[in-house]
């Protein structure tokens, strides 16, 4: 234990590191409800590591509210810019052919 409390910024890697390989296999499943259960257990592992290695290092926990405020600000904008690309898409859509041809004449 004596390790982790010198090196906090290595600890809280490696904390990272143990939620993604919580994160992903229940996020590659394809359901929904497993990656929502990943999900919160990714937060809620990182949530805790980040408090605890803020009260390690003296700093404030309002540290941890800012990285939340980015969390779901991400999970926000994610699908908003998604939905905005797929419209787009639709508008611009193109034949390879023509996509080709295009491209020769210039």
């Amino acid at each position: 234990m004596k390790w982790f409390n010198e090196h906090l910024n290595w600890t809280f890697g490696i904390i990272v590191v143990i939620s993604f390989a919580i994160l992903i296999p229940l996020a590659v499943t394809g359901a929904t409800g497993p990656a929502i259960i990943g999900g919160i257990i990714f937060a809620a592992i990182n949530i805790a590591g980040g408090l605890w290695v803020l009260r390690k290092k003296g700093q404030s926990p309002w540290y941890v509210v800012l990285a939340i405020v980015f969390y779901v600000g991400f999970l926000v904008l994610m699908p908003l810019l998604k939905n905005n690309k797929s419209n787009q898409d639709e508008n611009k859509k193109i034949s390879d052919a023509d996509y080709y041809k295009d491209r020769e004449t210039r």
